[in-house]
């Protein structure tokens, strides 16, 4: 989970202002404040360090401290600042200290630089690390987290898959075999049931025991392979990405293979055919990347929009509203929602999930309101923060930010093909002013509509050549754009 920090820097900073985008809503200013705040949040823990030997010249530690798992989930909302942020510096030192095993540390200590305990949080950082590359173009900050990211992945595999690893003995006379080569050990290994270690579940319960394979894991899985594809592609690694689309084939069968009728949901199951878990939000992150056939994403979409499941008034808690531990009043995280937002827009599902980011949004500016404050956990009945949330606008900043940029105003980037996509989708007058991706400065602003069957008018100015991909009502419109103001109509 994303830790506190102390109270909000209030006063504008302009300087880091000048590399952020700023963000339009006419109908909802409230929104915006919430953006403006999570920000200043971020900036009041950026560091500017001395020590090269030890740390970037700049990194954002919350804290005191940079957290592994923290660090990754800040970049899925700072690398939309990464101009004036230290996003992508401070994901490039985290991946740095994944060991050759791929373990990682919990915490690297700011006073000593020491690693200390273990990482144990999901495997978000092959969409982190693709994201960053998305907005700033860096071949060289893919380059050089592509291959930690891989070695943290296998290492996750072999937990999920609680694979043992031993030397190979002579049956007589119990000496250990050595390869003729090699003069090493032979090992041999061999797969167990495949689920996630309570220590690195965010569940509160785990599987029975005579589980033979979690829907947890598998969702796990396929969201972090997704992007390693995506990563593995765009750096030319042809037998890597092939590697992956192989896994994710697999995992995705075998995930449809898991659905159930009475829960409605794929679950675990024993060897038995037996439901052994629990259904979960976790397995609807199995949306990301847009991997899964039509019939499994759509039945995660539906458990998604079922108030018997994850429909509430809040979207969406960590458990069901069946489930015998589920809390009207916890469980409905921003990072977590965020997630099965972002897996909705990967799988065109771009409606459901602006509708439930926007909610979301209002929780949070209602609690908000009078003291600016916001927290790592609300209720998804009560919409109002949890008995044992924290306050911290870093834990709100994927909904706050990265929601209300992707979901809510519908913002796309891909700074390597200079392209930026809008899903059109808000009749009020929106937009993004001051987005900088790769070389580019753009603004992009869309004017008030009577209704969205109104052609819309979208004001642009850009400092370099890019490429503007509108999608509205079913229908995609592009149009290159050179540096200098334009006003397009788009409706031809």
């Amino acid at each position: 989970m994303l830790l506190p920090v102390g109270a909000l820097a209030m006063s504008p900073q302009l300087g880091w202002r000048a590399g952020t985008p700023e963000p339009i809503l006419e109908d909802d200013p409230g929104f915006i404040a919430l953006y403006w705040k999570t920000w200043e949040a971020y900036h009041a823990c950026v560091r500017e360090d001395v020590r090269l030997a030890l740390f970037p010249p700049r990194y954002a530690a919350p804290n005191g401290e940079i957290a592994f798992d923290d660090a990754v989930a800040i970049t899925l909302f700072s690398k939309w600042g990464w101009k004036a942020a230290p996003s992508n510096e401070t994901l490039r030192f985290v991946l740095q200290t994944v060991e050759p095993t791929g373990k990682a540390p919990r915490v690297i200590s700011v006073s000593t630089g020491a690693p200390e305990g273990a990482a144990v949080g999901p495997p978000l950082a092959p969409l982190a690390i693709y994201d960053a590359y998305l907005l700033s173009g860096d071949r060289a900050v893919l380059e050089a987290c592509f291959s930690p990211a891989v070695r943290r992945q296998a290492f996750l595999e072999s937990l999920y898959g609680h694979v043992e690893s031993e030397a190979e003995t002579d049956p007589e006379t119990g000496a250990i075999l050595l390869d003729p080569k090699t003069r090493q050990p032979i090992i041999k290994t061999r797969g167990g049931p495949r689920f996630v270690p309570p220590d690195y579940s965010v569940l509160p319960v785990s599987p029975a025991p005579s589980i033979l394979v979690s829907a947890e894991a598998l969702a796990l899985s396929i969201q972090a392979n997704a992007y390693l594809v995506r990563c593995a592609d765009a750096l030319d690694l042809r037998q890597s990405a092939a590697l992956y689309r192989r896994l994710l084939r697999q995992d995705a069968a075998k995930l449809a293979a898991l659905w159930h009728e009475e829960f409605a949901m794929p679950v675990g199951r024993d060897n038995g055919d037996t439901p052994a878990e629990q259904p979960s939000l976790v397995t609807t992150w199995a949306l990301l990347g847009g991997t899964l056939d039509e019939t499994t994403s759509n039945r995660l979409c539906g458990a998604l929009a079922s108030a018997d499941l994850f429909g509430r008034r809040l979207s969406w808690p960590l458990l069901p509203y069946r489930h015998s531990q589920y809390r009207g009043d916890a469980g409905a995280k921003p990072l977590f929602a965020y997630l099965v937002a972002r897996g909705l827009l990967d799988s065109g599902k771009r409606e459901q999930a602006a509708y439930a980011v926007e909610g979301f949004l209002r929780a949070i500016q209602r609690n908000a309101e009078g003291t600016g404050k916001m927290f790592s956990d609300y209720g998804p009945d009560t919409l109002r923060p949890a008995p044992e949330s924290h306050e911290s606008a870093l834990a709100a900043g994927p909904i706050t930010v990265a929601g209300l940029i992707e979901a809510l105003i519908g913002i796309e980037v891909n700074a390597a093909n200079k392209t930026v996509s809008w899903s059109l989708w808000r009749r009020d007058r929106h937009g993004l002013k001051n987005l900088r991706f790769g070389a580019a400065n753009v603004s992009l602003v869309c004017e008030r509509r009577t209704s969205r069957f109104v052609p819309p008018v979208i004001r642009i100015e850009t400092d370099a050549t890019f490429t503007l991909v509108v999608k509205q009502g079913g229908r995609d419109w592009s149009r290159r754009f050179e540096p200098g103001a334009h006003v397009w109509t788009v409706s031809r």
